[in-house]
């Protein structure tokens, strides 16, 4: 259900900017969906390339700090408590003032 729930808004979704006045509405042009499509790729690819970069330093960090595996891991588990705590925080800003339609076309400009 969930999957079809998807679909069904993926072929009617426009991208157009919601919350804008009338008059800003005229000068906005929606973004296709390749275009969106890219700057999501976009946004995966860096999320993914500074994760692994992160990860792969991490025996360094700790060595360079000289953390205990206990503290390491509270560290690790601090970052991820934080992300939890910033996702609803984001998508409410997100629904502000276009800002989701700017995110993305500041992307295809990359």
């Amino acid at each position: 259900m969930v999957l079809q729930y998807a679909r069904y808004y993926s072929n009617t979704l426009e991208y157009a900017p919601a919350g804008l006045p009338q008059s800003q509405m005229s000068s906005t042009k929606p973004i296709s969906k390749s275009e969106a499509r890219a700057a999501i790729a976009a946004i995966f690819f860096l999320n993914g390339f500074g994760f692994a970069s992160w990860v792969s330093r991490i025996p360094a960090v700790r060595q360079a700090l000289n953390l205990t595996d206990g503290a390491l891991g509270t560290a690790l588990l601090a970052t991820a408590v934080g992300a939890l705590v910033a996702f609803p925080l984001t998508g409410r800003s997100s629904s502000i003032r276009c800002s989701t339609v700017r995110l993305v076309n500041s992307f295809k400009k990359l």
